[in-house]
């Protein structure tokens, strides 16, 4: 639907098709009124009826619709705003001892690939600041990013099972991006 998005952010696309199904749905956007619409095809999630894709680096004002099989949704705004979003992402893997392998780090991270029992902590960089974070997981539990000296932040947990996790932040205004 509509939506405030951070300039330079990205935006998960989800569509569930009601009453008939497709074999693909596209995503139409443009980033101009003046602009031609582009298309791109949605990924088909685990449901036979829903699709999910992402529109990345918003920087202007964003029209879009979801069509499949000649059924199109309502058009939808997303709006730029200047809240915060992370910039980058910082990961460092603590394996087990039982491994033998030593800490890795990757300044330009975000996907996690270990044994189960690594320590992973994350150290979000981001554009504005904000008044907390948390890292949420798509089984629901959430890990709160702290703060150091320096008012960088990080969050850390044991990686036990595969899964996705995102960052959530508080704004300086308390909106929750």
């Amino acid at each position: 639907g509509d939506a405030d998005v951070p300039r330079g952010g990205a935006l998960d696309i989800r569509a569930a098709l009601a009453h008939f199904t497709a074999d693909a749905a596209e995503l139409v956007f443009r980033s101009d009124s003046t602009a031609e619409w582009t298309r791109i095809p949605l990924g088909r999630d685990s449901a036979e009826t829903e699709f999910s894709g992402r529109l990345f680096d918003l920087v202007a004002p964003t029209e879009y619709y979801v069509e499949a099989m000649g059924v199109r949704s309502a058009t939808y705004r997303l709006r730029i705003t200047d809240l915060p979003a992370v910039t980058k992402l910082a990961v460092e893997l603590r394996f087990p001892a039982f491994t033998g392998r030593a800490t890795e780090r990757e300044e330009d991270g975000g996907d996690i690939a270990a044994v189960a029992g690594t320590v992973a902590i994350i150290e979000p960089a981001i554009s504005l600041p904000v008044r907390s974070g948390t890292l949420t997981f798509d089984d629901g539990r959430t890990v709160p990013l702290t703060a150091d000296a320096n008012g960088r932040l990080s969050g850390r947990f044991t990686l036990a099972r595969s899964g996705f996790y995102r960052v959530d932040l508080e704004s300086a205004d308390g909106r929750r991006v």
